[in-house]
């Protein structure tokens, strides 16, 4: 009994100082809660020697307990002196961890011991450990001479680090006489003395810099510190260097208050040291970023973005990096599901909002500021009119309590208070409902007429004008402090539904259902003389339109997995789920009041709007598109068309290509492919070309070559700044698995 309970203590000792994270939990169960399993012992010979006071087990020792195996080809536990030896092939296993030895050597009651010629592999991570001699000296503190460490498998590993001596405190760090960086044994770097932190959690320190260059920003270093503040929030502060630009220090701020309260802000700033900057772009250059979601009591939830920029250019020059545009912006859709505004929006827009839903009603709050860039770069007052604050109450649509007949009901109650520094300004309030009556007859068409009535209401704060070019605008209605203005709308829903449902001999698909569904939509506004309302009111313009639309719906009738069929006695409906698959919308509008408007004999009446269309399929697995398109009847042309189509295999080989075109602003074609030449290198080639202008915007190509250990990128991006400007970016980065990468994006 007590060889078993000193092997207990071994492997306690052994993995309590070098296993994972998942092993610890084994090493906490030990001798408490698995108390009642039992071990299994097996060797070929067991005998106690009385006179030394030794237990020893010898030949082919194998001793289980759950997860835990121990083999060895001999131990001997020493009864006085609480010492135990592990001799020959020494092999300690629990789940997928893995320690090995030539011998092991422990102190059971000072909890101390040596482990040499030893071996650790740490399945989460992938890592291996391994040194001459390895010593427990403490608690928390080991000591290994002649220590490597590397992610890569084999006996001679793709790279790895290496110590002469190491001394590590767990929770605190650890210290490297003459580190080395070898690869494939061969030492490449070299350092007397290195220190790095040795934490089970989060851990203070600095992270792996990244390095690029650019023509336009010359050499870039940037190195990031990690501040573990406390278990929910941290920070990481950035030093980027650019050796034409300056030098760029960043914040990045992040904490988790409950599982629905988190946030994130981020500041930048540049001293700019450029040359070549835009007139008026100032020296001093800054982005304040960020986003909090919060969980208040009586489930209501408060919502805060933030985004102010120095000059309307800084999101352009610095869309690259740890804190540049694209990844800001993809961060934070990823984590808060809502990105920042895009980088060529002069204004910027920052709100608080606090909401509360209930079934069929919903409440919110709301601060709304707009940032506008170019003024503040023409160095104008900011005179956009901001929401400070506002409240609205929805009533979502739902029956009308009471009533005979199935009518529903919308509704909302809004109050706004709208301000700017100068100008006119003041309180808005507002009640809109609406009610519906829909109506099926039978089987052959849906009618639903609805009726809606806006009452508003208007306090001016203050007469004031901002532009004198505006003046007679900005005072219309000076003198009276309260308006209001009453209107009504009307609309009509038509529609009916044709289908057909197609069977088909496929194991996969069994049924496709093509539905049709025509509709006609009418609307009415009357016109309102709105001239004599505050500047700061949303005008209602008048509306008499009829709207016509088609629309296609091909579902599939899915079969749910695959596999060998019953027995014809025991076959029952297999579970299927419906997909669909492809949607295709034609629609055109005819404006009446445009048709009966007095006009020139030389003006030509253009009552129709362009004939719009929209697709969406997604036909196969592998095979997706999207694409819109707007004609005009009376140009012959298109005014606008956007497509995007997407091929994708099971290897990971992509195709996507996005058309794009506006008749009065650009035409343009992107590409991008993924090709996975080999299992171990992927090609990636993107373009963005300009087919109005006849250039290419914008280029990158990008291979990767991956090993089991490592990977490998090269890459080189170009992009158009402007007619006379292009900017060319060369970059090599290399990814060693476990430890980051040194990749710029």
């Amino acid at each position: 009994m007590k060889i078993i309970g000193a092997i207990t203590v071994l492997a306690i000792l052994l993995y309590g100082g070098f296993g994972a994270r998942s092993y610890a939990q084994d090493v906490l169960l030990v001798g408490q809660e698995t108390s009642d399993i039992p071990w299994h012992v097996e060797a070929d010979t067991l005998t106690y020697e009385k006179s030394k006071g030794v237990y020893i087990a010898k030949g082919n020792v194998t001793i289980t307990r759950g997860i835990l195996t121990i083999m060895a080809d001999e131990v001997s536990i020493y009864e006085e002196t609480e010492k135990a030896i592990a001799c020959g092939n020494v092999l300690i296993i629990s789940g997928q961890d893995r320690l090995s030895g030539e011998r092991v050597e422990l102190y059971l009651a000072a909890g101390t011991g040596t482990v040499y010629d030893g071996r650790l592999f740490i399945k989460e991570g992938h890592f291996y450990i391994g040194g001459e001699k390895i010593e427990k000296t403490g608690k928390d503190t080991y000591r290994i001479q002649e220590g490597t460490f590397t992610t890569c498998d084999g006996d001679c590993p793709d790279w790895n680090f290496s110590g002469k001596e190491v001394d590590i405190t767990i929770e605190g760090y650890g210290k490297v006489k003459s580190a080395a960086f070898h690869i494939k044994g061969i030492p490449v770097l070299y350092s007397p003395y290195l220190i790095f932190p040795v934490k089970l959690k989060r851990q203070t320190g600095f992270l792996i810099p990244k390095f690029g260059y650019s023509d336009r920003y010359g050499i870039n270093v940037n190195l990031p510190f990690f501040w573990a503040i406390s278990d929910s929030m941290d920070a990481t502060l950035y030093q980027n260097w650019m050796s034409r630009r300056g030098l760029m220090e960043g914040l990045e701020y992040r904490y988790v208050l409950d599982q629905e309260s988190k946030g994130t802000f981020m500041f930048d700033y540049l001293n700019d040291k450029s040359n070549r900057l835009p007139q008026k772009t100032p020296r001093h250059r800054w982005w304040l970023r960020g986003k909090h979601d919060q969980s208040l009591p009586g489930g209501f939830t408060v919502r805060v973005d933030l985004d102010i920029v120095s000059d309307q250019e800084y999101l352009k020059d610095f869309n690259f990096g740890f804190t540049g545009f694209d990844r800001t912006k993809g961060y934070y859709e990823d984590i808060f599901g809502r990105s920042v505004e895009d980088d060529d929006e002069i204004v910027r827009t920052n709100k608080i909002v606090i909401a509360k839903d209930w079934e069929g009603f919903s409440l919110n709050g709301r601060m709304i500021y707009h940032d506008d860039i170019r003024q503040r770069w023409e160095d104008k007052d900011n005179n956009h009119l901001q929401t400070l604050p506002g409240i609205e109450f929805q009533a979502s649509r739902q029956p009308l309590p009471g009533m005979l007949y199935h009518l529903y009901y919308t509704g909302k109650a809004s109050y706004e208070y709208k301000w700017r520094k100068r100008g006119t300004y003041g309180h808005v309030f507002e009640l809109y409902s609406r009610i519906y009556w829909p109506y099926k007859c039978r089987n052959m068409f849906s009618f639903e007429p609805s009726f809606g009535f806006r009452e508003t209401a208007y306090l001016v704060e203050r007469y004031q004008f901002a532009d004198e070019a505006k003046r007679s605008l900005d005072l219309a209605g000076e003198g009276k402090r309260i308006h209001s203005r009453e209107i009504y709308d009307i609309r009509g829903d038509l529609s009916t539904e044709l289908y057909r449902i197609f069977s088909l001999k496929s194991k996969r698909v069994s049924k496709i259902k093509h539905a049709i569904i025509p509709k006609i939509v009418y609307q009415y506004i009357p016109k309102k003389d709105q001239s004599s309302l505050p500047v700061f009111s949303d005008k209602v313009d008048e509306k008499n339109i009829l709207t016509y639309s088609l629309t296609n719906y091909l579902t599939a009738k899915v079969r749910k997995g695959e596999g060998k069929q019953p027995k014809l006695e025991q076959q029952q409906e297999p579970p299927y789920y419906y997909k669909e698959f492809c949607r295709l919308k034609l629609w055109q509008s005819f404006d009446i009041n445009e048709s009966r408007r007095e006009r020139d004999p030389s003006e030509e009446a253009r009552p129709f709007s362009d004939i719009s269309g929209e697709m969406e399929a997604d036909l196969f697995r592998y095979i997706s598109f999207q694409g819109d398109f707007a004609w005009s009847p009376y140009d012959n042309a298109f005014n606008s068309v956007n497509g995007a189509i997407v091929l994708s295999d099971m290897r990971g080989n992509s195709l996507k290509l996005r058309y794009r075109y506006n008749r009065d602003l650009n035409r343009e074609i992107d590409t991008s492919i993924a090709l996975r030449l080999l299992d171990s290198l992927v090609l990636k080639i993107e373009d963005e070309y300009s087919l109005k202008d006849n250039l290419h915007v914008k280029g990158r190509i990008e291979a990767t070559y991956t090993q089991q250990c490592w990977a490998i990128t090269i890459s080189y991006t170009g992009r158009l700044i402007d007619k006379h400007e292009q900017e060319h970016r060369a970059m090599v980065s290399f990814s060693l698995f476990g430890l980051g990468n040194t990749t710029e994006s």
